[in-house]
């Protein structure tokens, strides 16, 4: 039985496209299926970030990001995108995709996260997603109708507000593995322990299930 693994992830979350590289790199060897829940980190009225006129994050990018990205061997860079772009639009991309070719989903996502962190293409932008949207062999004209009648914005509120008020989640990366939390961009060999660690409950409730005891024994019941 595959391990669901749940991901609360936005996609100009720096933490979230290296924890997906980690995921990918933890989850090779195992039976894993991965659900993505948005967690939509801001929208206008809310200010955009700029990092780049902003001497904390260049330094966190050079400092923590960029090794780390080292370290688990995939290109990174700091989008010379000044401000960094909201991310209604290819979100709902994601919902569009979801709907329309459910298996191209984990695709989806990391073609967004590759256009922006390797790429450096403005993914708020409308056109750019349906460029994404060609490379996987969907057709955009139905998702310009979801952009024009703004479909999933209001969906995209209420994932917020259940990852917060259901799931606990104040801050992303955050992953669900079984019945474990892990909070904050992980290690690849963290997140395939706390698979290993799924794989051997399911295996002992496989055991002990249907199990009895009576008068003569214990056994199968």
């Amino acid at each position: 039985m595959p391990i669901e693994i749940t991901v609360c992830f936005d996609f100009v979350c720096p933490f979230c496209y290296l924890s997906s590289q980690a995921l990918k790199q933890a989850a090779k060897n195992h039976d894993v299926t991965v659900k993505y829940h948005p967690f939509e980190l801001r929208r206008a009225p809310t200010p955009k970030v700029d990092p780049m006129h902003d001497e904390m994050r260049l330094k966190r990018f050079e400092e923590v990001l960029l090794p780390t990205a080292k370290k688990l061997g995939v290109e990174m860079k700091l989008p010379w995108i000044s401000p960094h772009p909201y991310t209604t639009v290819p979100l709902q991309g994601f919902h569009y995709v979801q709907e329309q070719h459910p298996d191209k989903t984990a695709l989806y996502v990391e073609k967004v996260f590759h256009a922006f962190y390797v790429e450096e293409k403005d993914i708020g932008e409308q056109n750019v997603v349906e460029d994404l949207l060609k490379q996987i062999g969907l057709p955009v004209e139905p998702f310009r109708q979801v952009i024009a009648e703004q479909k999933y914005v209001r969906l995209l509120e209420q994932e917020k507000a259940d990852a917060k008020e259901r799931l606990g989640v104040s801050g992303i990366p955050t992953y669900f593995i079984g019945g474990q939390k892990l909070t904050g961009c992980q290690d690849p060999r963290e997140i395939e322990m706390a698979i290993l660690r799924t794989e051997m409950e399911q295996e002992s409730s496989e055991a002990l299930e249907g199990m009895t005891c009576g008068a003569d024994g214990c056994g199968p019941a």
